[in-house]
């Protein structure tokens, strides 16, 4: 397994920093009324035309919950009824990401996640967005090579070092792990093992 260095300390603490310096401008666009009734059909559709999770989202915890599960393949990840991976670390390690995912792009306040400068919520919808891989002509959108990588690379952190916080050392890994992310390397990587990815979208890494 591979191992990403989150912080200088393995015991993160991510605290919510309400500072005028700090506050970031929210994105979210006004569409009252945009969300009243969608499916996770809808969801998956808007997510692709979107390219990505709309920052609208983050006001309302079951459809981010539903954006990030689309993203993560969850339906098909949790349908294993056998040991999961073979370890069940790891689907308890799956279900805190998600989770933890869910709780970082809905939060309304501007939080600090491990050693890094506070963040909103839109930092980390962005982050997510430029992971994202569009496939199937433009009909469905993914995040599961991240989520295989950090998957392996937290479960390794998690049993290496002693870790007493565990959700907000969670949260503090996967930002870590979102700015190093060698997006590059996972496309070629998609494009190699699942030849049915027809159109993969990708941002520059920020130097």
């Amino acid at each position: 397994m591979s191992h990403v260095h989150v912080t200088g300390s393995h015991e993160i603490s991510d605290q919510d920093q309400e500072t005028d310096q700090d506050r970031e401008t929210d994105p979210s666009i006004n569409q009252e009324g945009v969300m009243d009734g969608l499916t996770e059909y809808n969801i998956r559709e808007e997510m692709v035309r979107n390219r990505g999770i709309p920052y609208v989202y983050s006001t309302n915890i079951e459809f981010m919950k539903t954006a990030i599960h689309i993203l993560t393949a969850w339906d098909q990840m949790m349908s294993d009824e056998d040991d999961w991976y073979g370890h069940e670390e790891y689907k308890y390690a799956y279900v805190m990401l998600n989770d933890a995912l869910v709780d970082m792009c809905t939060t309304q306040e501007v939080r600090k996640y491990g050693d890094t400068p506070a963040v909103s919520y839109a930092k980390v919808i962005d982050k997510i967005n430029q992971c994202s891989v569009l496939f199937d002509s433009d009909t469905k959108i993914t995040i599961c090579n991240l989520i295989h990588e950090m998957l392996d690379a937290l479960v390794n952190a998690l049993v290496k070092y002693k870790v007493t916080k565990t959700f907000p050392y969670v949260r503090s890994f996967i930002w870590s792990y979102l700015n190093t992310y060698k997006l590059r390397t996972a496309i070629e990587k998609a494009k190699i093992e699942d030849g049915y990815y027809l159109c993969l979208r990708y941002h520059q890494e920020e130097e």
